[in-house]
């Protein structure tokens, strides 16, 4: 029975500090909705107070994007993506994915896509309650 017990405290204990996130609501008493991001392995925040926002707003982003992004070849052509990643506490872009695609189906549009995304300067971090938190967001993009 002592086997047992220590066996299931063992694998309770493993099983959450496997968990990178953490319970901001709990912690920090914040009341802004939240999940589990498994790509990020932590909590991210989806609506907060102040959303993140990159450094000169969405017209200097876009900006970014056009002067960075190149098609990788012409006959992959593609016009709109569904983008999805974390603005971490610190502004940087984490976890960036095109929602719906496994990495292994992703066209070589999207992996440079992708790949300039994650080039971007530091956004403003989001926050709840006046405390920074990691925020997910969804990006639709034409191009």
């Amino acid at each position: 029975m002592k086997e047992i017990y220590i066996a299931l405290c063992v694998m309770v204990i493993s099983i959450s500090s496997y968990n990178r996130g953490v319970d901001y609501k709990k912690d920090m008493n914040l009341n802004c909705p939240y999940e589990f991001d498994s790509l990020a392995m932590m909590n991210v925040f989806t609506y907060v107070d102040e959303m993140p926002e990159y450094p000169g707003g969405n017209p200097a982003m876009l900006k970014f994007i056009a002067k960075n992004f190149r098609y990788p070849d012409k006959s992959d052509f593609q016009a709109s993506f569904r983008i999805q990643f974390v603005v971490d506490i610190d502004g940087s872009i984490i976890a960036a994915r095109v929602r719906g695609r496994n990495k292994n189906e992703l066209t070589l549009v999207e992996k440079e896509l992708l790949k300039v995304l994650c080039k971007m300067p530091k956004w403003k971090p989001g926050a709840c309650l006046n405390k920074s938190v990691p925020v997910k967001i969804n990006l639709p993009l034409y191009l």
